[in-house]
């Protein structure tokens, strides 16, 4: 695991990030301007019951990835685990569909249909989490096939042949077989080992420590369940997702950080490296969040003008997902620095006083805290608030809960790394953003028409928006030295992979 290169793997997945997010966009329009509001709630409200189902898979993807860093080939058995623990899973999703149908005025036939895409999510995400151990920024390859591979799809179910919801299914489960062939290639040398029942006894053994950690996500998604069976309506949902997509771009950033945990895993001291890591995070991070902020209300309308009203909860969800971005960052440094799966006599109280542990332990009371604040405040709120002002105090809420949680992950990267945040850098990136993204935004209020036509409307968007984000690179290229060093590492990087 000598050959992981953090910047070099860091920005590949930043860039593949990128144009995942230009790829995603196209597909979100497809899916937008096709879908009524209804049905684009029933698709939100199919990914949501899907995040349950993948709540077993982590006992396979978990291990797999620390043993893959660390020489341990348990590939092949994680693949044949993979199609046992998928048939798991669709019983587990059929069950979930026919108690959650009755409470919410989505088609039951429409959600069972989803039940195709299963297997193909398990397969796919352990190729991933192979690869991730392997070859991180081979991750970003197989991704990259996968966002491609939707658009063509979307546009023969979706757009020509209008199937709506059933026309996203088919289309998503059949993007996934060109990214599981990427992934493959990729990873085929960690693949070609023995299948050993060892492995699956040993993730069986301890699948309370990765499900543990994925309880606290199926607990999060309860989100999206318990907004649907106080309104009964999937419609809210739709505005929700419309805001969610945009507020998520600067999420982007987190894939600068990708190849930190399996370079951790392989025991190095790495306080500088995360301290270089954490700066060129903020680097990319700072004025994508700052471009969601100012430009909510036009990228809203651009997925569809239904959902423009949206756009105050774009705000408060950008500004958590930029917490959030920093925060996945954080655990996965304290994951990747722990040790203790490395101790063959390891006991249950070991791993239990573990970061392994502990990490997850932390989100696990935050997403908690979180659906109890959400549940009573929808309930106080719900009878006199429309669902656009449902979504607001849905995302106020979201980020009431993140600001600790950051706050506290900080504290304890800051006490298990030697490596300091640069302040400095992080104020400069921050100035710089807001001036050019700023300036760009009210240039866009003289000239920028809201006009229901994409075609018309896009483009002009996104020149507004280009105008910013070029603006932000040449003022810090030529006020900061540390951004001048990032280009010139980038450089560095490129050339040492050319050779």
């Amino acid at each position: 695991m000598s050959g992981i290169r953090v910047t070099y793997a860091g920005l590949i997945s930043f860039v593949s990030g990128l144009v995942i997010a230009v790829f995603g966009l196209v597909t979100i329009l497809i899916i937008t301007r096709n879908l009524t509001p209804e049905e684009f709630g029933t698709w939100t409200l199919i990914i949501s019951l899907l995040v349950y189902v993948n709540y077993i898979l982590p006992m396979i993807t978990y291990w797999v990835t620390r043993e893959t860093a660390r020489g341990i080939e348990s590939g092949k058995t994680a693949i044949l685990s993979s199609g046992l623990f998928s048939c798991i899973g669709i019983s587990l999703y059929l069950v979930i569909v026919y108690f959650v149908s009755g409470q919410s005025d989505a088609d039951q036939d429409i959600l069972l249909s989803a039940f195709i895409l299963v297997p193909m999510i398990f397969l796919h995400n352990v190729l991933v989490a192979i690869n991730y151990g392997w070859k991180p920024h081979a991750v970003s390859y197989g991704l990259l096939a996968l966002e491609a591979s939707k658009i063509p799809l979307l546009i023969i179910t979706v757009y020509w042949l209008q199937m709506g919801v059933l026309g996203i299914i088919f289309a998503m489960t059949i993007a996934y077989v060109p990214s599981i062939l990427v992934l493959f290639i990729f990873g085929k040398e960690k693949i070609k080992n023995k299948i050993k029942i060892i492995y699956i006894k040993k993730w069986l053994k301890l699948f309370w420590l990765p499900s543990y950690p994925s309880v606290g996500s199926v607990i999060a998604a309860f989100d999206v369940l318990i907004f649907t069976i106080i309104t009964g309506s999937v419609i809210g949902l739709a505005f929700y997702a419309a805001a969610l997509v945009v507020s998520k771009i600067c999420t982007n950033a987190i894939s600068i950080s990708s190849a930190v945990y399996p370079k951790l895993l392989e025991g190095k001291q790495m306080g500088n490296i995360l301290q270089n890591n954490i700066t060129l995070l903020s680097f990319f991070v700072i004025p994508l969040a700052t471009l969601s902020i100012f430009f909510a209300k036009p990228a809203v309308y651009a997925l569809n003008p239904i959902y423009v009203e949206a756009y105050p909860a774009v705000i408060f969800m950008t500004i958590r997902m930029f917490l959030f971005t920093y925060s996945v960052s954080f655990a996965e440094f304290l994951k990747g620095g722990e040790k203790v799966d490395t101790q063959e006599n390891a006991s249950f109280k070991d791993y239990i006083r573990s970061k392994l542990f502990l990490v997850p332990s932390i989100r696990f009371i935050q997403y908690s805290v979180f659906l109890i604040s959400l549940t009573f405040v929808l309930i106080m709120v719900f009878s006199s608030s429309t669902d656009v002002e449902l979504i607001t105090y849905w995302a106020i809420v979201w980020l009431a809960v993140e600001i600790p949680v950051f706050i506290y992950l900080y504290i304890l990267v800051k006490r298990n790394f030697k490596f300091k945040m640069e302040v400095k850098n992080f104020v400069k990136y921050l100035l710089a953003s807001i001036l050019t993204i700023g300036i760009s935004y009210y240039m866009s209020l003289e000239f920028l028409e809201f006009n229901p036509s994409i075609i018309d409307f896009l483009p002009n968007l996104l020149l507004f928006i280009g105008l910013g984000i070029f603006g932000y690179i040449a003022l810090t290229y030529f006020i900061d030295e540390k951004t001048r060093t990032v280009f010139s590492a980038i450089i560095h990087e490129l050339k040492n992979r050319s050779t």
